[in-house]
């Protein structure tokens, strides 16, 4: 059980990473995005397009049942299938169960629809899935956190804030950019660009 504890938890820390990535890239201010887009539009956009995927894909995959043709899945109601019936009921897992999948309940048609299949009638009348109130995300990843904190606490001794191992690699692919924009506007050999102009750091903020 302590093996799947600590698996299941892995993958919700990875998920988590890699949600704070797309969040700081994408919806962190206006400046980001028109870096993003001068550097690379084209690349930025369809990089957005497969995190988006990739999220919901992964978000389904962890409230999937907890048997399919192939075999077991380690999702949440496996977990459940396996933890004593008097530990669920004294951590609450339940209630925070339903919690969980209630999110699932407005992606899991994009994920069959869109990303796990091509389903013809939507790929024709280009219908839009997956759609849900921005407030949504936020009961989400709280009821996952506090799941993943009671068993984690539970079989192997202490919580586990899925923040807490988030890599700087969105940052410094930032930052990184922000400095090969200012280069190019400090060496631009723009007519009337003027020497100030030529110094300022446009994407400081970004």
């Amino acid at each position: 059980m302590k093996d799947m504890i600590e698996k299941f938890c892995d993958q919700c820390v990875r998920l988590k990473i890699l949600y704070n990535e797309y969040i700081y890239l994408y919806e962190s201010n206006e400046q980001r995005l028109k870096l993003l887009g001068e550097v690379a539009n084209n690349f930025f956009y369809d990089l957005q397009g497969i995190l988006i995927e990739y999220l919901i894909l992964s978000i389904c995959k962890l409230t999937d049942p907890p048997h399919s043709r192939q075999g077991d899945n380690l999702t949440v109601k496996y977990l459940l299938k396996n933890i004593e019936p008097d530990v669920i009921q004294k951590l609450g897992l339940n209630t925070l169960s339903d919690k969980i999948h209630n999110f699932r309940d407005y992606i899991d048609r994009a994920r069959n629809k869109i990303i796990a299949h091509l389903d013809k009638d939507t790929a024709l009348n280009q219908k839009t899935l997956g759609a849900f109130p921005e407030y949504e995300t936020g009961k989400f990843w709280d009821a996952l956190q506090e799941f993943v904190n009671k068993v984690h606490d539970h079989y192997l001794n202490g919580i586990l804030p899925l923040d807490a191992f988030n890599p700087s690699g969105a940052n410094d692919l930032v930052e990184a950019l922000k400095k090969a924009a200012h280069y190019d506007d400090y060496f631009s050999d723009k007519l009337g660009l003027k020497i100030e102009e030529r110094k300022k750091m446009r994407f400081k903020d970004a």
